[in-house]
């Protein structure tokens, strides 16, 4: 006989992590301090991408805490889609109904995953809403240039695709279709972003929820533009890779390559910061677009 606790619906959120110990204690700290979501079991998974189990010790002294069930997954083979994929295993096997990511560099917000679980049903993906934290003393123009890093969509609206920084998926459904995050190019970006693209091809529905938020905090290197023109191009791949009409994503990069060179020029000469860099950018992602339409990749992740 079933229990009125396997009645409930389930939802296990994962943390993937690899070498970064202290933001995943932050991450765990905000997760520990979550508002009950009243009719649900939750639990938590820290998924330790690292060869020599950095992160056991941290997940160990979680799940010491009373009321904390965290499970700890090891996906030796570095990859980020090699960890997302042992989370989503996990969540299927052990029959948890939806699983949630969280990154390790995110905190939560007390009501973040009840506000995810309100749009929780079969076939409907959704994505919340990520803020992000500067450092200190990053200078001023900076903050508009990272407002193109990350671009929340109106609440409620309907995406054709979303990352998996903080998002919640139905396992039923993933699993009916056999959905899993392409292992092919493991160190590569973006397989979050093929992961629910193919998903939203198959029928399933994205949602944004704004409610659900969560904090990333940034690192210094994060506000640099070195890695925010990688970040860019990285972005502009994914974003080629999903258009069926290759060659009008093509030349429309270009275009917006030329018109954004001539802004950039402009803002150089009238000493316009912010305006500079954000031509800057855009001409990166355009590139990036280009590169990802004729079927270019790159290991962003080669480096952790």
């Amino acid at each position: 006989m079933e229990t009125s606790a396997q009645l409930q619906p389930s939802v296990l959120v994962a943390v993937c992590t690899r070498h970064r110990n202290d933001l995943l204690t932050r991450c765990l700290n905000s997760l520990a301090a979550l508002s009950p979501a009243p009719g649900w079991n939750v639990a938590l998974a820290v998924v330790d991408n690292s060869a020599g189990q950095t992160a056991r010790p941290v997940a160990k002294a979680f799940a010491s805490r009373p009321g904390l069930n965290l499970h700890y997954l090891h996906a030796p083979r570095q990859g980020i889609p090699l960890a997302r994929n042992a989370a989503l295993r996990f969540g299927i096997e052990n029959r948890y109904d939806h699983l949630a990511f969280i990154d390790d560099d995110e905190t939560a917000t007390p009501g973040w995953l009840i506000a995810l679980l309100h749009h929780a049903k079969p076939g409907v993906i959704v994505h919340g809403q990520v803020l992000q934290q500067l450092p200190p003393g990053t200078p001023p123009w900076v903050q508009s240039v990272i407002g193109l890093q990350k671009k929340n969509k109106e609440d409620g609206a309907l995406l054709s695709y979303c990352a998996t920084d903080n998002i919640l998926i139905p396992l039923h459904t993933v699993s009916e279709y056999n959905l899993v995050f392409d292992e092919r190019r493991p160190l590569a970006g973006g397989t979050d972003v093929l992961f629910t693209a193919a998903a939203r091809k198959l029928g399933m529905k994205i949602i944004q929820c704004n409610n659900a938020t969560v904090t990333e905090t940034l690192t210094p290197d994060r506000v640099q533009m070195p890695w925010l023109r990688r970040r860019k191009f990285r972005a502009g791949i994914d974003i080629g890779r999903q258009k069926s009409r290759k060659v009008k994503s093509v030349c429309s990069a270009v275009l917006q390559i030329l018109f954004r060179s001539v802004v950039y020029l402009l803002a150089t000469l009238t000493f316009q910061t912010a305006a500079k860099h954000k031509s800057q950018l855009r001409i990166w992602r355009s590139a990036g677009v280009i590169s990802g339409a004729l079927g270019g990749s790159v290991d962003a992740y080669a480096d952790r």
